[in-house]
């Protein structure tokens, strides 16, 4: 038996460590090697290699440091030939690798770029990793990437951790530093002793060499929980070292937790006391818009407040209104009127402009729940929680839901406006962070109608032939993501399912949808599966559920989605402490719980249309739809005497507009992230 036919033992670091094999082990990884379904490539006859030769290259595998472990391959290999030879020669490379060595690997791969075709018959998945490698030593760095991502799968774990320690330097390389780090972290759940360690110190000395600006919009980006929650531990870490506690509390099972490195950046210290004086009344302050264009929707927000306090359980606490007006002034004097009253929390502001007086908030003021999130440029007290709804949040929930769904290969229909880019960009980045490929993407104007010049080269639409159009579209896509306003997705649906792609699944988000069932304009959203409001699938209850009750309260005050984001605005108030303490709230906009960077992330409810009507998905809990219209024919907004609806299921007539997506003030330009269920 020739022992040499081995994997090599496994001890990789990112960065550059020193590793000493372990000679159990290799003996071990033999069968995974030669049985990973390997094409077989023709031996020529020879003789055995010298008993002296294997003894050597046994001693310097259980003896050697990685760099003498490659050598040593590399000459036994030189007595070998066909499929031997190949297998030594990836097996000395691959050391290195496993090593963290990719400098010396890179070097190593260059003389063999020769052998590289009999490497890809013995094993293609291992033959195109190197093949990265050697695009990396040339300097294609590109190319390299494109490679090493699209490594055909299953891989094996060894070939699992040498694509992420592989694609960590191309990144670093590319100057992609975050991109780095999701590499790094996705290793730290596959390493185990002094590797993971090694691999740990190597992603938090990555991390804290970003700037604080950079963290924060990396944890905008990315909503994958461990590698937000290194994100947030980071920037807290530069920030506000006072809260790694408070951290710690809200991440009790994060492997910087678990694993006990997040005791070595905690001072010894007392438990830090919760965020507000305890001279604070019960008052809950709350400022929304009470004249101007923005009333209607803030009258909206406080009637789903005053639902949740309507069923909560024990004592009612006090609340205050205030109007915060539509400028920065009037709410800059709302806040002072509300101060004075010594609140045990505020809620507020609505409007984005008004968020930088937050910035002036007086040292010893209560937590301010604000209902909108800060740019990117705009950096607020820890005292404030941002809240908000948000078409990029949704844009990465339909990524998550469409990996979740088994659609990796995505085609993404989208408008060339600010927002359309918005959500573009975060369901991108979602979609590919989650394994999948966007395949082809186009962008439309959403000044035109008529958009066959961007469906049907997306979907390679071509006819059959015959007098009638009978278009086929391409194969090599599971799924497709729509980003549109509410009156182009009713165009967009028709064009695509006329192009040939009605059988094909697809996505958006519920700016397409108000919550107002109208099945007459939904029709034309068929098939279309988008997050939503839990609140809002409630209008397929029957009439005695509960939930459904509280739906005909949404719909009363004009913006149900508005309505369920008041109500879990004063949930959220109602519930800090339990937040704070890492728990999950199930509201009315989907389940809630309080970030590191004190952003509220919610994860939502799923629906899809059929019939134009908006049906749950994932077994949702209300009770089975019912096939009728809500019969109350001439419906009067308490609140907005203006608004009149002759039926859910007819046309709309409303004297007092709906905002559009760009005025709704909720639509942040920062989103919080979809949270993966547990």
């Amino acid at each position: 038996m020739d022992i040499m036919k081995d994997e090599g033992t496994l001890r990789m670091n990112p960065l550059k460590l020193t590793v000493h094999p372990i000679a159990t082990l290799w003996l071990a990884l033999l069968a995974i090697i030669l049985m990973g379904g390997c094409a077989p490539i023709s031996v020529k006859p020879m003789a055995q290699p010298s008993q002296d030769a294997q003894r050597q290259l046994a001693q310097v595998l259980e003896t050697g440091t990685p760099e003498q472990v490659a050598q040593a391959r590399l000459d036994y290999a030189a007595q070998l030939s066909g499929a031997q030879r190949a297998q030594q020669e990836m097996l000395a490379i691959e050391s290195l690798i496993d090593a963290g060595l990719i400098d010396e690997a890179g070097r190593l791969i260059a003389p063999l770029a020769h052998r590289q075709e009999d490497w890809a018959r013995l094993d293609y998945r291992r033959a195109t990793l190197l093949s990265g490698l050697g695009l990396l030593q040339e300097g294609e760095l590109v190319r390299a990437l494109n490679t090493v991502q699209n490594v055909p799968v299953p891989l094996s774990m060894p070939e699992t951790i040498r694509r992420l320690v592989l694609l960590a330097e191309i990144y670093q390389r590319l100057d992609l530093p975050v991109d780095a780090i999701r590499q790094l972290v996705a290793l730290d759940s596959l390493l185990e002793g002094e590797a993971a360690e090694r691999n740990r110190e190597a992603l938090w000395q990555a991390l804290i060499a970003l700037p604080p600006t950079t963290l924060r919009t990396a944890i905008d980006t990315y909503s994958e929980q461990t590698m937000q929650g290194w994100l947030s531990l980071a920037l807290l870490y530069k920030t506000e070292p006072n809260q790694l506690y408070a951290w710690r509390l809200q991440h009790r099972d994060h492997p910087a937790v678990t694993t006990g490195f997040l005791d070595r950046l905690i001072p010894q210290q007392p438990l830090l006391t919760a965020i507000g004086d305890q001279s604070f009344t019960d008052l809950i302050a709350v400022i929304l818009p009470e004249h101007g264009r923005f009333k209607h929707i803030g009258q909206s927000i406080r009637l789903g407040m005053e639902s949740t306090l309507a069923l909560h359980i024990g004592p009612v606490p006090q609340v205050r209104y205030f109007d915060g007006g539509d400028t920065v002034h009037s709410f800059e004097q709302a806040l002072f009127e509300a101060l004075s009253q010594r609140p045990s929390i505020i809620i507020g502001p609505l409007l984005k402009p008004q968020l930088e007086v937050l910035t002036r908030l007086p040292a010893g003021s209560p937590p301010v729940l604000a209902l909108n999130i800060a740019t990117d440029d705009l950096l607020l007290p820890l005292n404030v929680i941002e809240y908000a709804l948000s078409p990029e949040q949704d844009a990465r929930a339909a990524a998550k839901r469409m990996i979740e769904d088994g659609h990796y290969r995505a085609l993404m229909l989208s408008a060339d406006t600010e927002l359309g880019q918005r959500m573009a960009s975060a369901f991108e980045s979602e979609f590919t962070l989650r394994g999948g490929t966007l395949v082809d993407q186009r962008t439309y104007s959403e000044s035109e109608t008529d958009f066959r010049e961007q469906i049907q080269p997306l979907l390679r639409s071509r006819s059959l032939g015959g007098r009638r159009y009978n278009p086929v579209i391409r194969s090599d896509v599971d799924a497709i993501f729509v980003a549109a306003t509410p009156s182009l997705i009713v165009q967009l649906v028709p064009q695509l399912d006329y192009h040939g792609a009605e059988k094909l699944p697809r996505y958006s988000t519920s700016l397409i949808y108000d919550g107002i069932p109208n099945a007459q304009v939904d029709k034309d959203k068929n098939g279309l599966i988008i997050p939503v409001s839990p609140l809002l699938l409630a209008a397929q209850s029957e009439p005695d559920d509960p939930r459904y009750i509280r739906y005909e309260q949404a719909l009363l005050s004009g913006y149900p989605r508005l309505f369920a984001f008041g109500a879990d605005a004063m949930l959220v108030a109602l519930h800090l402490d339990e937040l704070r303490n890492g728990d999950w709230l199930e509201g009315q906009t989907g389940k809630l719980r309080l970030s590191g960077t004190q952003v509220i992330e919610r994860e939502p409810a799923w629906g899809q249309f059929e019939n134009g009507v908006l049906r749950p998905l994932d077994g949702f809990s209300a009770s089975s739809p019912i096939q009728r219209r809500i019969t109350v024919p001439h419906l009067k907004n308490a609140t907005n005497p203006g608004i009149t609806y002759r039926s859910l299921e007819g046309p709309r007539n409303m004297t007092t507009p709906v905002p559009s997506s760009s005025e709704v003030p909720v639509f942040s330009d920062r989103a919080p992230h979809v949270i993966p269920k547990r």
